[in-house]
């Protein structure tokens, strides 16, 4: 591969730095050692890569490099840019008689120029942010989602994310380690998926409490009934009182969210449903229905 930080990164001189960062990112991703363990050569193309991505990410060091080539760093400081990098010792002579090489760099460079310069930890790679959707039976009771996210190659990674039980829509769950890669070989980073639960068509979330509508006839809600109703936790027996008005809400306790430290509940909203057909009725019958009534149920509607 050439020398030329543009040319290992087959980017223009003109490139942006996103241009430039996404070029680092596809040619990391194709000659990481970890994708080409046993590939002497790919460690010495990621290690170019690295090399040139380090330096033409940086404002600073871009510009001096664009000015002065790849021996940019010998230009660097009072003393370099003085003596145009040449040997100190060549031009004030060594030995007992000559100067001191040490105090001179310290004099023009500072004492960090004179020497040698220690590298700090490899920062890890960078979060990738995405988002999922799971159902609504998922959100409640927690299981596995698979996913594919970009991997070290061309080729897509299908990976298992963990969705825990009651998780709210909007909450965001990470994944360790399968981020951005590491621009200095250290530890890549995490994945956030932000969660977008799906509707149910019949179960609502409020909090910790899950609703439903229950239908009832006429006869249920007047006799009362034992109803079969669905829930996360299995089917079970709903008792309807006698004289059940349509709007009530029959609790069901701790068949809601199940948390951590509390549970919720689950709601049946009583919906009373009329036949459209009532012609089979017997004479009098709807008389004596409405003479049940003690007095007029809409008497407490009111404006101000």
């Amino acid at each position: 591969m050439s020398d030329d930080y543009y040319q290992i990164l087959g980017v223009s001189r003109g490139a942006s730095q996103d241009e430039i960062a996404r070029a680092y990112r596809k040619m990391a991703r194709k000659y990481h050692p970890d994708v080409n363990p046993d590939d002497v050569s790919a460690k010495q193309r990621f290690q170019k890569v690295q090399g040139a991505f380090d330096v033409l990410s940086d404002p600073d060091k871009k510009n001096r490099y664009d000015q002065f080539g790849e021996n940019f760093e010998s230009f660097e400081g009072a003393g370099a840019s003085q003596f145009g990098g040449m040997d100190l010792e060549q031009i004030f002579g060594g030995g007992a008689g000559g100067v001191d090489l040490e105090t001179l760099l310290r004099q023009f460079g500072g004492p960090q120029h004179a020497g040698p310069q220690h590298a700090g930890p490899p920062r890890q790679g960078a979060n990738r942010q995405d988002e999922i959707e799971v159902s609504f039976h998922t959100a409640v009771l927690g299981g596995d989602k698979q996913i594919l996210v970009p991997g070290n190659t061309e080729t897509p990674e299908r990976i298992n994310v963990k969705v825990p039980a009651g998780i709210e829509n909007g909450k965001k769950i990470r994944v360790a380690g399968k981020g951005e890669l590491s621009p200095g070989g250290g530890p890549p980073g995490d994945l956030l998926l932000k969660v977008r639960v799906a509707e149910h068509p019949c179960f609502r979330r409020r909090g910790l409490d899950l609703e439903l509508d229950l239908p009832l006839t006429v006869a249920e809600a007047i006799r009362g009934a034992a109803i079969d109703l669905p829930t996360p936790y299995g089917v079970i027996t709903l008792k309807v009182p006698p004289g059940t008005s349509g709007g009530s809400r029959l609790r069901v306790k701790d068949h809601g969210i199940r948390g951590v430290h509390s549970s919720g509940h689950l709601y049946a909203v009583v919906q009373i449903h009329v036949p459209q057909d009532v012609s089979g009725l017997e004479d009098g019958m709807l008389e004596k229905l409405e003479s049940c009534y003690p007095e007029n149920p809409r008497d407490g509607i009111r404006w101000e």
